[in-house]
């Protein structure tokens, strides 16, 4: 569901991941999101939009301008270009000043082109090839990445064999990259914007001004009508859009999300290519601020979907939409010029504002909402009491009652996407992560909590990451006092969540063999005051967790909102590891260190993992392996259960019952042979048959299993 709580979290997210990979690219490119997934509006299918930008390139208005500028410098032509476009000319090339052509064996003047009359330009064309090698050149992710062009942009496909992204394995995720320069100035394009008036305040002058403060750009996108389109570049407000959807309150967001599914269901089958989802964005900002802001609340949200509606069928009847920022740019120019296309269009507009309801309700996927509705006749109360009892937990009307949780549920899913990117980093580029964000300068409109909680994640990785340099010095007073640093650096960072930063530094003590202060970490979690956790990973379906009291169990649903009167709600993480933690992990995990760059486990599955492989006493070993056998089958059906099956199957053959072992073996690779996922269960397959037949156990074991599992064992 769209609503404010998503967005906030998407914010936090983009601009971390964004300045991380700053970071890590030596301050020479910038990457923005853009589009749906950036804003948190995305529906099925979304893509991902992204652009590039390159360091020490930027263009201006004139010479004045040019001459306040380092780098390499352009100056905006406007004369041959309708509005929103424009050429570059070269004012100032310095070949002294790095650019991300350098890095690989170009530079600026291979993306120039000279004209027939003599004049140099910054070819669009050209920029574009560069960045298409330049995606070619860089691995985005496990599997190989497809490039293709189209048009203006590149393409870049990969497999989401994680399921983080499209929460399907194996799903194509596509991102599309435009390639930008900075404007030096707020451009002639959007000065209309700043001064227009506004009779209903939205924007507001101060969140006018705080937008006014961000960057815009060029991008390597030509007008497709013009003669000179490879040497033209179109005027970008990507961080400015965005950034009013950020603003958005969640009518708005709900009301936009409406838009684009009636333009996939409805539209798109008419004209698939006369419309696109940033013309319902432009929609619903011009009615964002010709509307009074009243109107934008959930009692009136089918009211503002059909006010959007007429308006875009009065902007089709006109084949006239302007851009939001720069007004003297139509989006429609050259659209439904098929005189066909066009009425049918309307029509089907028109058809949809007359019966909104019963068109909203099939928008939904996956769930019939039109029957309920028509068998309630059309009577409110009495449909949503029917969707009650047929549709079960899908429908809810508590959604204000639950917000506070929301807004922590989509923060903690955003922060465990910046783990997993963080994860991956070398011990060097953590320590220009730290230096980064104690500065804190590139974040300043990032949460603090967000950003507080991003830093100590970065910290205790760096940690771990030094921990096997410290465990090499041969001084052992001096490897002593390192180590008793570093331990309680990682105690000072291990309130991330309620149980992730715990885990942590439960998997640095065990690497040094204290088994007692494992127990004791674990101990101290589960005999903690009874308390409901939110859970935000990927690795159960469940969103809490109840600790305390000796105990620790999965509840459905979101945690209570009448538990706790305080302002802050703990979170559980997942636990993250990487490949580059293979001399860290615990035996279990060292052969998933080598299938794909990181991987996560549910914390509580880890915790019981560490207390079953660390506890002195059988009893309690017995009871922590009984709450780790329930915990794994209680976690089934996520993309990541299969690896709970492993830690399973690791902690019997541990203990001596090779049969159990096997049995989560092959529970553990029927979950994964159908989407073709590695799996390690295979190798530990190998291990525990090589330790049948080494010690005699193979006719015993063969003769304990069925049918089904001795063809299984040939297979």
């Amino acid at each position: 569901m769209a609503s404010s709580c998503k967005t906030k979290g998407q914010k936090n997210t983009m601009l971390t991941l964004e300045y991380l990979y700053y970071t890590r690219n030596k301050g020479v490119i910038h990457r923005f999101f853009g589009g749906s997934t950036a804003e948190g509006t995305n529906v099925k299918d979304s893509d991902i939009d992204k652009m590039i930008v390159a360091s020490n390139i930027t263009a201006c208005k004139d010479r004045d301008q040019s001459n306040k500028i380092e780098g390499q410098v352009f100056i905006l032509d406007t004369s041959v270009c309708r509005p929103g476009f424009a050429r570059l000319i070269p004012v100032k090339l310095d070949p002294n000043i790095k650019t991300i052509f350098n890095d690989h064996g170009k530079t600026i003047d291979d993306m120039l082109e000279t004209t027939e009359g003599d004049k140099t330009f910054l070819s669009s064309d050209k920029m574009v090839d560069f960045w298409m090698y330049f995606l070619t050149k860089t691995k985005t992710a496990d599997t190989p990445t497809e490039t293709s062009r189209h048009g203006p942009s590149a393409t870049a496909a990969n497999l989401d064999i994680y399921g983080f992204i499209k929460e399907k394995l194996g799903a194509s995720v596509e991102q599309d990259f435009a390639f930008g320069i900075s404007l030096y100035k707020w451009p002639i394009d959007g000065e209309e914007w700043i001064s227009r008036e506004r009779k209903h305040g939205w924007p507001s002058p101060e969140f006018i001004e705080k937008i006014t403060k961000l960057k815009c750009h060029v991008v390597a996108v030509g007008d497709k009508m013009s003669p000179t389109s490879s040497l033209e570049w179109r005027v970008s407000f990507l961080l400015q859009e965005r950034e009013l959807i950020w603003n958005f309150n969640d009518t708005q967001l709900q009301c936009f999300i409406l838009m684009k599914n009636i333009l996939k269901k409805f539209l798109h089958p008419i004209a698939p290519e006369e419309l696109s989802s940033y013309h319902m964005k432009t929609i619903l900002l011009w009615q964002s601020e010709n509307n009074p802001q009243h109107l934008w609340q959930p009692k009136y949200l089918l009211r503002c979907t059909v006010n959007c509606l007429l308006f875009l069928k009065h902007c089709i009847e006109k084949r006239h939409l302007e851009h939001y920022i720069d007004r003297r740019k139509n989006l429609f120019s050259y659209r439904f010029e098929n005189h066909i296309f066009k009425e049918n269009m309307i029509k089907c507009i028109e058809d949809i504002s007359a019966d909104i309801v019963a068109h909203v309700l099939q928008c939904v996927e996956g769930v019939d909402l039109l029957s309920p509705w028509l068998d309630s006749e059309m009577k409110v109360d009495d449909f949503l009491q029917l969707c009650r009892e047929k549709l079960d937990s899908r429908i809810t009307t508590e959604f204000e009652t639950y917000r506070f949780q929301l807004e922590y549920y989509h923060k903690g899913r955003g922060f465990l996407g910046v783990n997993i990117e963080t994860v991956l980093a070398d011990f060097k580029l953590l320590a220009e992560y730290f230096v980064g964000f104690d500065d804190h300068k590139p974040t300043t409109d990032i949460e603090d909590r967000f950003i507080e909680a991003v830093r100590m994640f970065i910290n205790i990785r760096i940690a771990l990451t030094y921990l096997e340099t410290i465990i090499n010095v041969k001084d052992n007073t001096v490897k002593q006092q390192k180590l008793e640093k570093l331990q309680k650096f990682l105690e000072d960072n291990q309130n991330i969540d309620a149980l992730s930063g715990k885990l942590y530094l439960a998997t640095y003590c065990l690497r040094l063999q204290n088994s007692q202060k494992v127990i004791s970490i674990i101990r101290s979690i589960l005999d903690s005051p009874s308390q409901n956790l939110l859970y935000t990973g990927h690795c159960s379906k469940y969103k809490t967790i109840h600790i305390g009291n000796g105990t620790a169990t999965q509840l459905k649903g979101l945690p209570n909102p009448f538990d706790h009167k305080k302002k802050y709600l703990s979170t559980a993480q997942d636990v993250i590891f990487s490949r580059a933690d293979i001399s860290l992990v615990p035996h279990a995990l060292k052969f998933e260190c080598t299938f794909g760059n990181a991987f996560l486990i549910h914390p509580l599955v880890y915790m019981l993992y560490l207390a079953v492989i660390s506890t002195e006493c059988d009893q309690e070993a017995y009871m922590f392996m009984d709450a780790l056998d329930s915990a794994v089958n209680e976690y089934e059906g996520t993309f990541h259960s299969f690896r709970h099956l492993n830690i399973l199957g690791y902690c019997y053959f541990y203990n001596g019952d090779l049969k159990k072992a096997f049995d989560c073996y092959t529970k553990s690779l029927m979950q994964t042979v159908p989407t073709g996922r590695q799996n390690v269960a295979l190798i530990h397959l190998i291990i525990l048959m090589f330790h049948v037949i080494n010690n005699g156990y193979e006719e015993e074991c063969m003769e304990d299993l069925s049918e089904k599992q001795k063809q299984n064992v040939m297979k």
